[in-house]
C-alpha cells in the first residue's frame, strides 16, 4: 500500500465533522479545530529563529536517518522499503505527522510527502534533491507551493521547515 493510500485511509478530508482523538490533546477535537490550531502554531513557530529546537534528538540519532545520510553521500536512491521504514519511524516518533500533513494538504503527493519526511529529519534542500532525484530548485518550488497552499501566504522555505519539524 502506498504512503498516500495509507494517509487517505486514516482521514476522510471531505468530512469536517469527524471527531478524532489526538495523542497530543486530552480531549476530542473536530478536524476544523485542529486545522485552525495547526495554522495558529505556524504563526508562532515562524517567530522562533532556531530550527534545532524543534528537531527531536531521537530522529537525528536513528539508524534509518543515518541510512538516508549514507545513501545521500553515495548518490544512491532510497528503495521503497527505505521510504517505508522512514515513514514508519517518523510516524512512531511523531504519531500525528502523516495525519496533520494530510489534514492540511489532503491531496499531498507521494513526492511532497517524502520531501516533508526528509525535512522532518533535518535534511538540507540539497540532500533532499539528491535523495528524491530532483534538482534543488524543484525542491525549493515544491516547498513554496506547499506553504502557499496550506497557509495562503508567501513565506520562506525555512519557515515551512520549522513548521514541519514541529509536527
Amino acid at each position: 500500500m502506498t504512503i498516500i493510500n495509507q494517509i487517505k485511509q486514516q482521514v476522510n478530508p471531505g468530512n469536517t465533522h469527524n471527531i478524532i482523538n489526538s495523542s497530543n490533546y486530552n480531549e476530542y477535537k473536530s478536524i476544523s479545530e485542529i486545522k485552525n490550531e495547526l495554522k495558529d502554531s505556524f504563526n508562532k513557530i515562524i517567530s522562533t529563529p532556531k530550527k534545532h529546537s524543534f528537531i527531536q534528538p531521537q530522529i537525528l540519532e536513528s539508524e534509518i536517518v543515518n541510512r538516508f545520510k549514507y545513501l545521500c553521500e553515495i548518490y544512491e536512491n532510497p528503495k521503497k522499503q527505505d521510504w517505508d521504514s522512514l515513514d514508519s519511524f517518523i510516524n512512531h516518533i511523531s504519531p500525528n505527522f502523516r495525519y496533520y500533513l494530510h489534514l492540511l494538504k489532503p491531496d499531498i503527493s507521494s513526492h511532497l510527502y517524502k520531501v516533508c519526511l526528509l525535512t522532518k529529519c533535518n535534511f538540507s534542500q540539497n540532500e533532499i534533491a539528491k535523495l528524491t532525484n530532483h534538482n534543488i530548485q524543484s525542491i525549493y518550488s515544491c516547498k513554496k507551493r506547499l506553504c502557499k497552499s496550506i497557509f495562503a501566504i508567501e513565506t520562506t522555505t525555512t519557515n515551512l521547515d520549522l513548521f514541519i519539524c514541529s509536527l
